[in-house]
């Protein structure tokens, strides 16, 4: 996989469309385990819009925000039922509960892959020290039985 996206890397990088200076940054993982975290990506993506903005149709830079994240599901369906207790406006009470009742839904849809905390290659690692353990327990039960 490594080696399949630095051959893209660098095939990409010598089209002659891309002949230009500047840094160009990929970003691979090989592991089950991300060296970048999407909560990175967000940071330095923040970063980069605030220092280099984009700029609307009068020339003025454009105002970027910080992305909310959110440690559980409950805190994000939580934040929206009271974003929606809040808002007040031309937008009618029904609109908004079905957009409210949308967001929940979509977020209970991909929360295995959004606020899943941990790591698989870790499971793996500590079933495999169980399994080790289980082993060593049975081998020393062994060993005891023997000498009596």
């Amino acid at each position: 996989m490594v080696v399949n996206a630095m051959l893209a890397a660098g095939a990409s990088r010598l089209s002659s469309a891309r002949l230009k200076p500047g840094i160009e940054v990929y970003h691979v993982a090989s592991s089950t385990v991300n060296p970048l975290g999407t909560a990175d990506v967000f940071r330095f993506s923040l970063e980069h819009f605030r220092t280099f903005p984009y700029k609307d149709s009068k020339g003025m830079p454009t105002h970027i925000e910080k992305l909310k994240l959110f440690n559980s599901i409950e805190d994000f369906n939580s934040y929206i039922e009271q974003v929606g207790e809040a808002s007040n406006g031309s937008t009618s009470q029904r609109f908004k509960k079905k957009l409210a009742e949308q967001s929940k839904h979509m977020a209970k849809m991909y929360q295995p892959y959004t606020f899943y905390k941990g790591s698989i290659l870790k499971e793996f690692v500590t079933q495999k020290e169980e399994i080790y353990q289980r082993v060593r327990d049975d081998a020393a039960e062994e060993c005891s039985i023997e000498d009596h």
